[in-house]
């Protein structure tokens, strides 16, 4: 942005990845390039420290738990695992939209800039987008079973909406050609990001290997007839890429990450759908 150049054509440490933020994640961190490289450094951990112990004081406050003792004992847990000093080795802004997107959450219903946290979020990386459209889901059920407007939720989701489009109209008007290059290239060119098949990719399309020989087993163990000819196997094969050539336990311990997501998500919809929850949310 200083220089003037192209952001998409950025690239930068020995790695050489290119630029996969909206334009607007250019504008909160530009002064950081008046620093140095050892000063930048410094403040990126520093800042992502404070920002941890922010995240789990807003996590402690949530499940009614708010000494001070309990905070620092948790941070100090926290900083090991590995989403965490990854993080911080690489001077990453993960912690920076946890805490947006938490201290959006965990304020009182009815808080006039309610949204504006997540929106942010999602003006830095779009992923946090996806908590606009659960309060529009939410906003929809309760608006069916009290026959009504959707309440707080549906203020948020409005709230995340006008700051979402605020920021990114303010980026549009610094950065027109890198806003353009955005919309128009760089957000559809997933490739950008790195390989889908790399172990620290944790989405389900990084596990796609393990995930199509999952469900062709699936589908062989319940079909009527599964004859011996039926049981061949897909192989993927790849040149200079290790992942390609994991073994079954290998993929199974590469895939943690997305395992214990889905079995959260079973376990989330089990205690959802019980009756009593069912009911405890209705009266909510």
């Amino acid at each position: 942005m200083r220089a003037g150049g192209d952001l998409y054509a950025l690239r930068t440490t020995a790695a050489q990845p290119p630029t996969t933020y909206p334009p607007f994640a250019a504008l909160p961190f530009t002064p950081l390039t008046l620093l140095d490289t050892a000063g930048l450094r410094t403040l990126a951990t520093a800042a992502n420290l404070v920002l941890l112990v922010a995240f789990v004081r807003l996590s402690l406050r949530l499940v009614g738990h708010t000494r001070v003792e309990s905070v620092w004992w948790v941070s100090a847990l926290a900083v090991w695992c590995e989403p965490v000093w990854t993080t911080l080795r690489y001077g990453q802004v993960n912690l920076l939209l946890a805490v947006l997107v938490l201290w959006d959450l965990s304020r009182r219903s009815g808080d006039r800039t309610a949204g504006l946290g997540i929106g942010l979020a999602t003006a830095i990386k779009l992923t946090p987008a996806l908590f606009v459209a659960a309060f529009l889901l939410a906003a929809g059920l309760v608006a069916r079973l009290r026959h009504g407007g959707g309440g707080p939720w549906l203020r948020h989701a409005r709230g995340a909406a006008l700051s979402f489009a605020g920021a990114t109209l303010l980026a549009a008007a610094v950065l027109p050609y890198d806003s353009w290059q955005f919309c128009s290239r760089a957000l559809f060119e997933t490739g950008r990001v790195g390989h889908a098949e790399e172990t620290t990719n944790q989405a389900l399309r990084g596990r796609r290997e393990w995930a199509v020989a999952a469900c062709a087993v699936t589908a062989l163990l319940v079909s009527p007839v599964s004859w011996s000819h039926h049981w061949v196997w897909c192989v993927p094969h790849g040149l200079g890429r290790p992942e390609l050539h994991q073994g079954g336990i290998e993929l199974m311990l590469s895939a943690l990450y997305g395992a214990a997501g889905c079995a959260f998500l079973v376990l989330a919809g089990t205690s959802l759908g019980s009756p009593g929850r069912r009911q405890a949310v209705t009266n909510e």
